[in-house]
């Protein structure tokens, strides 16, 4: 009995350790995604984006691309507004000509 109780205990340390672990990661990329709004929203304000891609659909899908690196439109043009946000961020490699997505730190 005393070794299934010591099972039970070390399994809910487990649980503990791997939740902190979760909640550790939601929150370093809610921060993320936060930083790709800013990054965005500033850009629009300071450059202005068509007036075709100035709604919450293409606004998300320019969000998502500074954030993950994805755009599930496959729209040349968010592909190249994103790119210009990344890069006015530093968050591009000239050398490779690779966007550096926030996700990725």
């Amino acid at each position: 009995m005393l070794m299934l109780d010591a099972f039970y205990v070390g399994f809910d340390y487990w649980n503990i350790f791997s939740i902190r672990n979760d909640m550790n990661a939601i929150n370093s990329q809610k921060i993320q995604l936060q930083n790709a709004y800013k990054m965005v929203t500033e850009w629009i304000s300071e450059n202005g984006i068509p007036e075709v891609y100035n709604n919450p659909t293409h606004i998300g899908a320019l969000v998502n691309y500074v954030f993950q690196g994805e755009n599930k439109y496959n729209n040349i043009d968010i592909i190249t507004i994103g790119t210009a946000i990344l890069q006015a961020n530093g968050r591009y490699d000239y050398q490779k000509k690779e966007i550096k997505p926030l996700i990725q730190d």
